[in-house]
């Protein structure tokens, strides 16, 4: 953890922070906060509009557990908190988050893709990739489950989240209503998301990787063509510029699992399910809209 100036611990409103700001080395800031303090200000902004019950120490607290993913005796060592007084402050960051964030009513808005010319490859209009991620759980108790939840690529348990993000923009256009259990193929999660619904212009496709070959929906992605041994040469670069503009999503994926050292997503260690799933939504949010939005994942200007 970084040697963070220990004030920081303990600030509870707007003026407490923007006053020891200039004195914290922000990388330093936010190896231990994943943000900012300008993005926390943001961030406690947004929740404000939501709630008035929590203050910045609280949104302080979740930032961290949400970065640094400590033991509970650790933080209440660095917070100087009880433990009943820490759940508290992480349930109602969460709770004012989900009423924000709840994906019944947060849509990413996919047609931001339109706001610049696509990247035009082989005669295809690609205005976003789309990409599966996987985060790893515990292995369920039960058998059917322990099943279901095993990713074969990945050799462990976990769930899985459909993420599109446009070429043109560098941000999130499309996160799926839905996780989906480890054994599922990233073409059966686009099927059930309704990624596959979504209405497209003439020469329009989606960019995905080799997972989303279908000739049922080859009017929907464009994907690498297989067997590259016997390709000819000029298929051979169409393929490896497909592969290069997908990797956009991956750049994405990192900067939550190895990039973005987000340790409460790599190491989860609690047993409710449901309650990751939401902390993931809520990193997704967070990175698109107050970290994406000024450092977008890919400038075509």
């Amino acid at each position: 953890m970084a040697d963070i100036d220990p004030d920081i611990y303990s600030i509870k409103s707007r003026d407490s922070l923007e006053k020891i700001v200039n004195k914290v080395d922000i990388e330093h800031f936010k190896c231990d906060y994943w943000v900012s303090p300008a993005t926390v200000l943001n961030i406690f902004d947004d929740l404000s509009r939501a709630t008035d019950d929590i203050n910045l120490n609280d949104l302080l607290v979740f930032l961290h557990n949400i970065k640094v993913y400590p033991k509970k005796r650790v933080q209440q060592s660095i917070f100087n908190k009880s433990p009943q007084t820490l759940s508290k402050k992480l349930d109602k960051v969460f709770d004012a988050f989900w009423l924000i964030v709840d994906p019944e009513s947060h849509k990413y808005d996919n047609n931001v893709r339109y706001n610049e010319p696509p990247f035009q490859l082989y005669g295809v209009d690609l205005f976003m990739a789309v990409d599966s991620t996987f985060f790893p759980i515990q292995k369920p108790k039960d058998r059917e489950l322990e099943i279901q939840y095993y990713s074969l690529k990945h050799k462990e348990h976990g769930v899985k989240l459909e993420v599109c993000v446009s070429l043109t923009s560098g941000r999130i256009c499309w996160v799926s209503p839905e996780i989906y259990r480890g054994i599922c193929h990233d073409l059966t999660i686009s099927n059930a998301s309704g990624l596959v619904k979504i209405p497209l212009r003439e020469n329009e496709r989606i960019l995905g990787d080799g997972a989303y070959i279908s000739q049922q929906y080859e009017h929907i992605f464009l994907t690498p063509v297989r067997n590259n041994a016997n390709l000819p040469a000029v298929q051979l670069i169409l393929n490896s510029l497909k592969s290069s503009q997908g990797s956009i999503v991956k750049n994405l994926f990192s900067r939550v699992t190895t990039g973005g050292c987000l340790e409460l997503v790599e190491y989860w260690r609690g047993d409710d399910l449901g309650e990751y799933v939401k902390y993931i939504y809520i990193i997704f949010y967070i990175l698109d809209k107050f970290i994406l939005a000024k450092e977008p994942l890919r400038d075509w200007n």
